[in-house]
This record gives C-alpha cells, sequence and structure tokens, in this order.
C-alpha cells in the first residue's frame, strides 16, 4: 500500500497479511520461473511484514526469509510453535534505532522454536550488500 508517497506493506491482521503477500507472489511470478527458489528479502516496513507472516506460518514453504532494518513484533498467541515457519535472518545495523528491540525480538522467536538468527554489521538502517551476499552465499 501507499503510505504519503512512500511504499508501505499492510498487516494489520492475518487476512492483509495474506493479501499483501498474494500481491507480491503474484507480481514474482511474472517474472521468475516457477522452479526459481524464493527468498523473501524485506527491508523496514517491509521486514515486518515478513516477520508477521512468518509468525503465521505462511511462509514455511520457503527456504529463507530475510528482514532487514526491522526490529519484528512479536503477536501474543500467534504460532506459539514456530518450529516449521521458516529460516528467518534478521539482519541489523549496529547504529539502527531498532537494534535493541531486535535483539529482544530474536529472543522471543527462539522461545517459540524458530529457526532464527539475529546478524548485525557495522552501519546503519540500511540494506547492507556485504552482509545479505553472506547470508545468501550460506543458503
Amino acid at each position: 500500500g501507499q503510505f504519503k508517497g512512500k511504499l508501505r506493506w499492510r498487516m494489520e491482521d492475518r487476512d492483509t497479511i495474506v493479501a499483501e503477500l498474494a500481491g507480491i507472489q503474484k507480481a514474482s511470478a511474472e517474472c521468475l520461473a516457477a522452479e526459481h527458489s524464493v527468498i523473501w528479502l524485506g527491508f523496514s516496513n517491509g521486514g515486518y511484514l515478513l516477520t508477521k507472516a512468518a509468525q503465521y506460518c505462511l511462509l514455511k514453504k520457503n527456504p529463507l526469509i530475510i528482514a532487514s532494518g526491522s526490529a519484528g513484533s512479536a503477536m501474543p498467541g500467534e504460532s506459539a510453535n514456530m518450529r516449521e515457519c521458516g529460516r528467518i535472518r534478521l539482519v541489523i545495523g549496529e547504529g539502527d534505532l531498532a537494534r535493541r528491540k531486535a535483539g529482544r525480538y530474536r529472543s522471543e522467536l527462539k522461545k517459540r522454536g524458530a529457526d532464527v538468527e539475529l546478524i548485525e554489521f557495522k552501519g546503519r538502517h540500511e540494506l547492507h550488500e556485504k552482509t545479505l551476499q553472506r547470508i545468501l552465499e550460506a543458503g
């Protein structure tokens, strides 16, 4: 969705998250062959969308979920067991305002059984190319 001239993803509830993901999947299907594996990468607000989708286990068939520049937001009662909800990589700059929240969020997801890692880099609120490349190479 649009918000003050910027792209912002709606995520008020499960239904809006499902609708946003459907739009993303439709757009990706138009440019990618079906046999390509999908890696979900969301930056800032997009990272929040993906981490919420992971809490509903909506992305469990996808091998890797990368949320960069996002602290995530745990939703009480949603997906208490996240063991099969995808591999989540939270990527955040040491100078990002959301850094401490990201650490707490990682701990919350670990308690739910999620395969989650917090990966920090020297920087601020940005997509950090070298860090993302390392994650992609590791699979």
